[in-house]
């Protein structure tokens, strides 16, 4: 009874003492301790051999947190950044725990087959790597850039050759609301957001080479906010 007691005193001072933090720390306070206590429950169904529980936990988290990063990472921009922060900070030790408690506590039919146990551990690290690594190159993005090239090539000429352009337009996944062409290096920038305090939108290059990344690319707008080189002449810039 004692002991209930004192473990009851303890929650609630440390619940009192979150409280007290200001947002920022309580939201922090929040992430860590989801990865935490995933690892604390993983361990102990890897002990328990509870093989199970443990895939439920792995399966039914990887496979839509990795829909989840494909979807939102063809949208781009800063949220790549956010999203690779959450993915270290909370989901890899959480899908990882929870991936490896359940590789672990393979029945021993499954642990005499390493074709089995390779195949159980390969899904545990792509599944668990794979958010972070759709954050990082935002492939999503460039395949829905690809695929949209062409009609963003045909735009972008009648820009640059002053012919008159109605928008928005949406071409494949993306909406053009506005263009501009920079007089002096001959860029032409379809933008996705006009706002004047921070356009962002596809920026080609004329006359430059073919990977817009190797070189300095800052007109019409700057990417000093969030830049990525898509090849072929062009980049996508959001300017601060």
């Amino acid at each position: 009874m004692q002991v209930t007691l004192r473990r009851m005193m303890v929650a609630v001072a440390a619940i009192a003492v979150l409280l007290a933090l200001p947002t920022w720390l309580q939201l922090l306070a929040a992430a860590i301790s989801v990865p935490c206590l995933a690892i604390l429950s993983a361990y102990r169904l890897a002990t328990e051999r509870r093989r199970r529980p443990a895939g439920v936990g792995f399966w039914t988290l990887a496979v839509p947190v990795n829909v989840l990063f494909a979807v939102l990472s063809a949208d781009p921009g800063m949220i790549s950044v956010f999203l690779l922060f959450a993915w270290f900070v909370v989901l890899l030790p959480t899908l990882a725990s929870f991936g490896v408690a359940w590789a672990v506590a393979a029945t021993p039919e499954a642990a005499a087959r390493r074709s089995s146990r390779r195949s159980d551990w390969a899904c545990v690290v792509a599944l668990s790597v794979m958010p972070g690594l759709t954050a990082l190159t935002a492939w999503p993005f460039h395949l829905a850039f690809l695929s949209a090239r062409a009609g963003l090539e045909r735009l972008a000429d009648r820009v640059e050759a002053g012919q008159a352009v109605a928008f928005p337009q949406t071409i494949g996944s993306f909406a053009i609301v506005a263009a501009r062409i920079d007089a002096r290096t001959g860029g032409v920038a379809l933008l996705t957001d006009p706002n004047p305090d921070g356009p962002s939108g596809f920026v080609r290059h004329k006359g430059r080479p073919s990977d817009a990344s190797h070189f300095s690319c800052h007109a019409p707008i700057r990417g000093d906010r969030w830049h990525r080189g898509l090849g072929h002449g062009w980049c996508y810039h959001e300017e601060d």
